[in-house]
């Protein structure tokens, strides 16, 4: 069960290419909507979803991994810590990554999701390197603090 109607927005970056080597962070949720009405789909997502972790426990450069469930409504939330921001953009670039992301674009099951980048830089402030919202018409969206 496919979706083709979806509001994007992008989140316009605060930071620059120079902050490619310092430590980075993601953060995002991904909204699952009736699990038990799309079972092949909710198949499809944990299938991609295991491969995916699979191939981030094997990332250079990752630092640490944390998910997050809430139940009402469910969501699966994410914090993800890279030694570099390179490192990031090469597992997502090397990754299966691109299918999970095309798959959640488009899915009846995942109404709403997010995703943040951040770089960290020596005093640990986190500067804004980018991201998105997706969601479908009529989904409340705020700026997604796992």
């Amino acid at each position: 069960m496919l979706k083709s109607e979806r509001k994007y927005q992008k989140t316009a970056a605060l930071a620059s290419a120079s902050d490619l080597d310092i430590p980075s962070v993601s953060r995002g949720w991904i909204m699952i909507h009736r699990p038990w009405m799309h079972p092949l789909e909710s198949l499809r997502f944990l299938k991609l979803w295991r491969k995916l972790k699979k191939e981030l426990d094997r990332a250079p450069g990752l630092r640490s991994f944390e998910y997050r469930v809430s139940l009402a409504p469910l969501m699966m939330g994410m914090h993800i810590a890279w030694e570099s921001h390179r490192h990031e953009i090469a597992f997502y670039r090397n990754s299966s990554h691109g299918k999970v992301a095309a798959w959640s674009m488009k899915a009846t099951l995942t109404p709403a999701l997010m995703l943040r980048h951040y770089a960290i830089n020596g005093e640990k402030t986190w500067k804004l390197l980018g991201g998105f919202d997706a969601y479908d018409e009529g989904m409340k969206i705020d700026d997604g603090s796992v």
